[in-house]
């Protein structure tokens, strides 16, 4: 089967040892293991990886423009991307990667790392939910595009992905499964909680919080302590400058909520 490892990428890849209990980013060295560790207690420690023989392979769920960009972040960190799974393109493929099915998946990849590259953050969490049910040895690694910067003590849960050129600051947490988009800028103390993203260009002031599946659209600007709850839209070139309640389509600068919204409805075309 192709795979895609270009020269000069690990062959061996380190996966975070006990994912529930210590959340970060892949080993590095140096200056740049010193800025990326995960705060345990009240003691900021450096992160601790096990080795595993099948991680440096990595199946990406999805096989549209998302999962594209999900690809170069993967390879930025040095996983070799093995396939694509996406029941509607099968037979296809994305840089001599192939597309797969979901039964393909199963009988081959019972064992391995995954990334849910989907854009959408409520079928983000189904297609993670169910892989987490449906299967027992298969890990969500935190991928971190090598141009991107990850501040002290900042934690990071298993599946983000965060685009090259953005920045999270120290002192955040970023849930399960949440997407920090190319040149987005999360400042010191922000928290997004679980499958929420930030599209390119976002930008927040210290200590925002983002609500579970809220999505903030192109070059969105938050202001600092702002509070924006689950469920949320926000359109793209808003400044947001008072909290936001949740279930809310909101735009406009100022932000203004502009219709209410249920859990699940579609809002990327």
């Amino acid at each position: 089967m192709p795979q895609y490892n270009p020269k000069g990428s690990r062959s061996l890849e380190l996966h975070l040892k006990g994912l529930k209990g210590l959340k970060g980013l892949k080993g590095l060295k140096g200056d740049k293991l010193a800025s990326r560790v995960a705060v345990q207690g009240k003691q900021a420690k450096p992160l601790v990886y096990e080795k595993e023989k099948s991680l440096s392979e990595i199946v990406i769920f999805g096989a549209g423009g998302h999962a594209v960009s999900a690809m170069n972040v993967a390879v930025s960190a040095g996983y070799s991307v093995t396939a694509y799974v996406d029941d509607d393109r099968v037979g296809g493929n994305i840089f001599g990667i192939p597309i797969v099915s979901q039964d393909y998946f199963k009988e081959k990849f019972r064992e391995n790392c995954v990334c849910v590259a989907i854009g959408d953050n409520s079928v983000r969490e189904k297609i993670f939910s169910d892989l987490q049910k449906n299967y027992e040895n298969i890990f969500f690694p935190s991928l971190v595009h090598a141009s991107s910067v990850i501040g002290l003590g900042t934690t990071l849960s298993e599946g983000v992905v965060v685009m090259p050129l953005s920045n999270v600051g120290p002192n955040s947490s970023i849930g399960t499964g949440c997407i920090v988009n190319s040149r987005s800028n999360l400042d010191h103390d922000c928290e997004m909680e679980a499958f929420s993203s930030l599209a390119p260009g976002v930008t927040c002031g210290g200590g925002v919080t983002i609500g579970s599946r809220t999505a903030l659209s192109l070059s969105a600007v938050v202001r600092h302590d702002v509070k924006i709850g689950s469920d949320v839209v926000i359109g793209a070139g808003s400044y947001v400058h008072q909290n936001i309640a949740d279930n809310v389509v909101a735009f406009g600068t100022p932000c203004r909520v502009q219709r209410t919204r249920t859990r699940g409805d579609r809002y990327l075309a």
